[in-house]
């Protein structure tokens, strides 16, 4: 059963404070968003490097899986 939109936000604000109660992740984080898994959603953790160590963090929460990626820096364009 896939993730419905209001699931996947539920999560994402969990993820948020999972994230926010380890200083060594905060420090590596690009962002926090939704996005789209087969045929529902699911929460995608943006990160500056691969350096960041995600192991104590879920692959899923509630049914919501959870991606996480290294994208580099953000900047404003």
């Amino acid at each position: 059963m896939a993730a419905t939109i209001d699931e996947a936000r539920a999560a994402k604000e969990k993820v948020k404070a999972l994230i926010a109660a380890d200083p060594s992740l905060t420090s590596g984080l690009a962002g926090i968003g939704i996005h789209a898994v087969d045929d529902g959603y699911g929460v995608k953790v943006n990160l500056h490097n691969s350096a960041v160590d995600t192991s104590a963090l879920p692959s899923s929460l509630d049914g919501v899986p959870i991606q996480f990626d290294v994208v580099g820096p953000i900047s404003k364009r």
